[in-house]
C-alpha cells in the first residue's frame, strides 16, 4: 500500500478510530535516549510513547528490537484490530486485499 489515492482513502478511513501522535521537542529528547540505531525509528517510539500507544506498526519490525513499544507488522496490527474490535472499525478496515500483506 504506497502512494496514490487508494492509500489515502483508506488512511482517511482509518483515521475515524486511530490518532496519529504528535512530536514535541521533549519527543525529540526522550528519542535521543533511546538504545536504538535509526534516530528516525526513535522518533517513532517517542510518538507512539507520547500517544499512550500499546504498539506500533512497522514492516521493519527488527529495527524496533530495544523499543519500550512493541512493534507489529501492519499485517498483524489490522487483523488484531479486525478481531477485536466493534463493528464501525470492521467497516473502516474493509479494503481490497492487497492492502493487507
Amino acid at each position: 500500500m504506497q502512494g496514490g489515492y487508494e492509500t489515502k482513502d483508506y488512511l482517511a478511513g482509518l483515521s475515524q478510530f486511530l490518532q496519529v501522535s504528535p512530536t514535541t521537542t521533549d519527543s525529540l529528547r526522550y528519542a535521543s535516549q533511546l538504545p536504538m540505531k535509526d534516530f528516525e525509528d526513535a522518533m517513532q517510539v517517542a510518538a507512539a510513547v507520547a500517544g499512550k500507544a500499546n504498539v506500533m506498526a512497522t514492516r521493519n519490525i527488527r529495527a524496533y528490537a530495544k523499543s519500550p513499544i512493541r512493534a507489529f507488522t501492519p499485517k498483524q496490527v489490522l487483523q488484531e484490530l479486525a478481531n477485536h474490535s466493534p463493528p464501525r472499525v470492521h467497516t473502516a478496515l474493509r479494503s481490497p486485499h492487497h492492502f493487507i500483506r
